[in-house]
């Protein structure tokens, strides 16, 4: 996988025309929330993980910018599995 642009911390090969992210990519804040996974026009869509600052993560699916499907949520101590019907994500604007 390419190293992720440093300044937009996000792969060249997400952007499209118009500048929405789309593709295979990473995002990055400067508070250690991460998010590696799939986007479709601009937003989290299709597989991906999101790891927190507390160093908490979610792995699984994604639509429109919502926690979709089957996923697992992982703390330091305990692992849930669960399918999800779109729950809210944190604000990564």
């Amino acid at each position: 996988m390419p190293k992720p642009a440093k300044k937009l911390n996000l792969l060249p090969e997400m952007w499209v025309q118009g500048g929405k992210r789309h593709g295979i990519g990473i995002y990055r804040q400067a508070n250690d929330y991460s998010y590696e996974g799939e986007w479709a026009n601009d937003q989290i869509s299709g597989q991906g993980r999101e790891t927190y600052p507390n160093g908490d993560s979610y792995v699984g699916g994604f639509l429109s910018g919502m926690r979709h499907g089957f996923g697992c949520y992982r703390t330091e101590k305990v692992m849930f599995l669960s399918l999800l019907a779109s729950t809210t994500l944190p604000n990564i604007a």
